[in-house]
C-alpha cells in the first residue's frame, strides 16, 4: 500500500514540471500578443483543471483575444474556474450572470454568486455587494449597515474604488 501510495505522489510530482512549463509557454505568448498561439496551448491545460488558463480563455472569449468574441464559451470557461471555487471565477460568472452575457440574465443567482466569491474575500464581489445592498439594486432591498460592511471589507482587500467611496462617506459622516 505504502509503494503504491509513493508511486503516486513522484507519478504526480513529475508531471507538475511539464504543465508548469506548458503554462509557462502559453502564457509567454498570451503576453507577447501571439493570442491563437496562446489559446491552443492553453485550451489542454484548461479542461485539465488549471485555473489560470480557465481563467484567460474566459477573457480571451469574452473581449475577443485571439478569438472570436464568444460569451458563451466565456461562460464556459468561467464557470471551469468557479466550479473549483476560484473567487475569481466566481466573480467572472456573477458578472456574466448579471449581465446575461452567456447565459440567461438572472440578478439572484449572480448575487448568489457575488456572496461566494465574497467568501474568499475576492475584492471586486465585496465592491458589488456594497453597491448592491446600498443602492437596493437588483430587488435587493436597501441595507446601509450591510452595505457599509462590504465597502469598508472591499477597502480593507485593496479594491481602490472601495477605499475612495470609503474615503467620502467618512468625510460626509457629522
Amino acid at each position: 500500500m505504502r509503494e503504491g501510495v509513493i508511486g503516486v505522489v513522484c507519478l504526480i510530482l513529475s508531471i507538475l514540471p511539464a504543465a508548469a512549463d506548458e503554462w509557462d509557454d502559453a502564457a509567454a505568448a498570451y503576453d507577447a500578443g501571439r493570442y491563437q498561439e496562446a489559446i491552443g496551448l492553453m485550451e489542454p491545460l484548461a479542461e485539465n483543471g488549471l485555473i489560470e488558463a480557465q481563467l484567460v480563455l474566459g477573457q480571451s472569449y469574452l473581449l475577443g483575444k485571439g478569438v472570436a468574441v464568444d460569451e458563451e464559451r466565456a461562460f464556459y470557461w468561467y464557470g471551469l474556474a468557479a466550479d473549483q471555487y476560484d473567487p475569481r471565477g466566481l466573480y467572472n460568472l456573477a458578472v456574466l450572470t448579471l449581465q446575461g452575457k452567456g447565459t440567461k440574465a438572472d440578478p439572484a443567482a449572480a448575487i448568489d454568486l457575488f456572496y461566494a466569491a465574497a467568501t474568499f474575500e475576492e475584492p471586486n464581489a465585496l465592491f458589488e455587494l456594497d453597491g448592491i445592498y446600498l443602492m437596493g439594486a437588483y430587488g435587493e432591498p436597501i441595507d446601509l449597515d450591510l452595505g457599509l460592511q462590504f465597502l469598508a471589507w472591499a477597502a480593507q482587500k485593496g479594491h481602490r474604488g472601495a477605499s475612495a467611496m470609503l474615503a467620502v462617506v467618512i468625510q460626509e459622516i457629522p
